[in-house]
């Protein structure tokens, strides 16, 4: 089956086709930038339009790749990400960098999210430098952002338009792990949609990495699930009907015990509200991914949904089990020669700077006002 790709968004996909792209040769193929020129002209023309529908909102997640600053913070492994490191990670580098991720997300879909999880950024500032670009300032993004305890200093975050969405909490979930590790904490986030009764809950991953082997740092990933499936079932025994939204890196895949038993998050023919509902099983078992590790596509990224979203009676609003999209449009692309197939257009590989957007792709589903 064909990868599940973004196609046609009205008035914006005129603006992305007609984009011209720029080549930058790699070691292994070459990275292709976007000029950015089609897209001010859309957030410029049609801001208002974008902003004016409240019948549906999309949800997206990105994992970002090394978003880090350029300053040196003494607390943090950050410095790889210096003007002065090898990497030569500069305010040039790193004002590009945000442009990039302004470009995505405002070409996500037919109106910019209003929800956007974020992992792999190292504070609250490059957060808000981003919600601040030039491309999406007018969309009213506020951050939310917590230091965690992760070694490299990267730490997961959130995004909302605050035209669309209030927040009510949020607060950080610290992942223990043995002998004093450190990883990222869950990010908890509820709020209200405008107009609506029905709370959201959201819970933002960046589960422990599989560097060290998959078997070897499984049970990292399973602490983590026993972290966030506490803290799901709380709100489940509080609400039968409660509107829950799983985004993460989850570095393990639909299938693996992390997820499929631990956070028992499956894909049955008819959950119930109260129930877990992976959106990402199918395409994982169609071989589409978001993040191409020497040429197999492997869904690290995943949305996970409580059923009762499932529900097109549901009081608020809902999705369809097939609602999860990857977006993998041409121009985030590169040509791996190697393996001869377009991959994430990443911004480095090693020390060596491509000037791309990320390593893994972005995901994004659409909630709909219930009839």
């Amino acid at each position: 089956m064909f990868n599940k790709i973004w196609s046609g968004i009205g008035v914006l996909g005129v603006a992305i086709l007609a984009m011209q792209c720029t080549t930058q040769s790699n070691d292994s193929g070459s990275n292709t930038n976007a000029d950015s020129s089609a897209i001010a002209e859309f957030t410029s023309n049609n801001n208002a339009e974008a902003m004016g529908s409240f019948d549906s909102h999309t949800i997206m997640f990105y994992n970002v790749e090394n978003l880090f600053d350029t300053f040196n913070d003494p607390h943090t492994d950050d410095d790889s990400f210096l003007p002065e490191a090898e990497k030569e990670w500069t305010e040039k580098r790193f004002n590009k960098k945000i442009s990039n991720l302004a470009d995505v997300i405002i070409a996500i879909d037919a109106e910019p999210p209003s929800i956007i999880g974020m992992v792999e950024i190292e504070n609250k500032y490059v957060l808000e430098q981003l919600a601040g670009s030039t491309y999406i300032k007018n969309f009213n993004y506020e951050a939310i952002h917590h230091e965690s305890p992760d070694e490299r200093g990267i730490d997961v975050g959130f995004l909302y338009d605050t035209d669309k969405f209030v927040v009510e909490e949020h607060y950080p979930i610290p992942v223990t792990l043995p002998e004093n590790d450190k990883t990222r904490d869950i990010l908890y986030v509820r709020g209200f949609f405008k107009g609506e009764e029905q709370p959201f809950h959201f819970f933002v991953n960046h589960w422990p990495s599989r560097r060290e082997g998959q078997e070897l740092t499984e049970p990292k990933r399973v602490l983590a699930s026993e972290q966030l499936k506490y803290h799901v079932d709380k709100i489940m025994d509080e609400d039968r009907n409660p509107n829950i939204v799983i985004m993460g890196d989850f570095n393990d895949y639909p299938d693996s015990k992390s997820i499929w038993e631990t956070l028992n998050a499956r894909n049955h023919r008819k959950p119930k509200d109260n129930e877990l509902f992976n959106l990402s099983y199918e395409m994982h078992m169609d071989d589409e991914g978001t993040y191409n590790y020497r040429g197999d596509w492997v869904m690290m990224d995943q949305m996970i949904i409580s059923g009762n979203l499932l529900n097109n009676r549901n009081e608020s609003f809902h999705t369809n089990k097939d609602g999860l999209n990857v977006f993998k449009e041409k121009w985030i692309l590169y040509l791996d020669k190697k393996y001869k197939e377009y991959k994430p257009n990443k911004t480095y590989g090693g020390n060596n700077y491509y000037g791309g957007y990320s390593d893994h792709l972005p995901i994004y589903m659409k909630l709909k006002k219930s009839k």
